[in-house]
């Protein structure tokens, strides 16, 4: 499982918009020594920390990876459950 983390008013910079991100995202690596990826105005976080103490970020959510697979999906699902 991962978190995907959703960051506040960073998406309203101009150039600068990634040097942001990537600043948040070394904080974040520092804090945690986890893995992050940034994916879509998102991040992707390891799960198994607690992100409420990271400045910027305004929500986060579990979520489970997956392929496009229908089969794979089901399956995903049913493990869950």
């Amino acid at each position: 499982m991962v978190l995907i983390a959703r960051y506040g008013e960073i998406f309203l910079k101009g150039k600068n918009r990634l040097d942001f991100e990537k600043k948040l995202v070394g904080n974040i690596k520092k804090m945690f020594d986890v893995k992050v990826l940034r994916k879509r105005n998102r991040l992707l976080v390891e799960e198994g920390v607690d992100l409420r103490r990271v400045f910027g970020l305004i929500s986060y959510s579990p979520a489970v990876e997956a392929g496009l697979d229908l089969e794979e999906i089901k399956k995903k699902v049913l493990e869950l459950t």
